[in-house]
């Protein structure tokens, strides 16, 4: 995942991750989740600062592992790119 997520924003000077609702559902030491985020990416494009705004849905499988919550898969499906 954090190779992924380099390479998306290889090019962005300054990133904001405003994270809102989330719902979590524990099973033992497996959860899954839902998180509603909103992404601000500023860069460089041909020498012009471009912002991009980008509404995000997380979904997301948990595992515990040594007393710890990680992240064991994300998928992320943007629902909206504005770009100005």
């Amino acid at each position: 995942m954090a190779k992924v997520f380099a390479e998306f924003v290889k090019e962005v000077e300054t990133i904001y991750h405003f994270s809102g609702q989330q719902v979590v559902n524990i099973e033992g030491d497996q959860a899954t989740g839902t998180c509603y985020c909103m992404v601000i990416l500023i860069g460089n494009e041909n020498g012009k600062q471009m912002k991009t705004t980008i509404g995000a849905i997380y979904h997301d499988n948990y595992i515990r592992l040594n007393n710890q919550w990680l992240i064991d898969k994300r998928i992320g499906k943007f629902k909206y790119f504005l770009t100005y």
